[in-house]
């Protein structure tokens, strides 16, 4: 075997190994928005850009946010979102 198959076979064989073999089914599931403080929130997939995205509150309130300021988790389509914590720590 020369260098270069050899090289080449190395590197198939990094990239496969490195490959994830675990396949997620996300058919039943949806994404939620959760802030800083830990509320969540339902997101609009069909609205937004690259930096905000539509959320619907747990109080029916719809607004626009910036996706910077929220982690993503996938939940089960039935998921009921915990109600918004309000405190201030002044």
């Amino acid at each position: 075997m020369s260098v270069t198959s050899q090289i080449k076979n190395d590197w198939k064989l990094a990239i496969d190994k490195s490959l994830s073999k675990k396949i997620i089914d996300r058919s039943n599931q949806i994404q939620i928005a959760i802030d800083f403080r830990g509320n969540e929130y339902f997101i609009h997939n069909d609205t937004g850009n690259e930096k905000t995205f539509r959320v619907t509150r747990p109080d029916g309130i719809n607004c626009s946010v910036w996706k910077k300021g929220f982690r993503l988790r996938w939940v089960d389509s039935d998921y009921c979102i915990k109600p918004i914590v309000w405190e201030n720590k002044l």
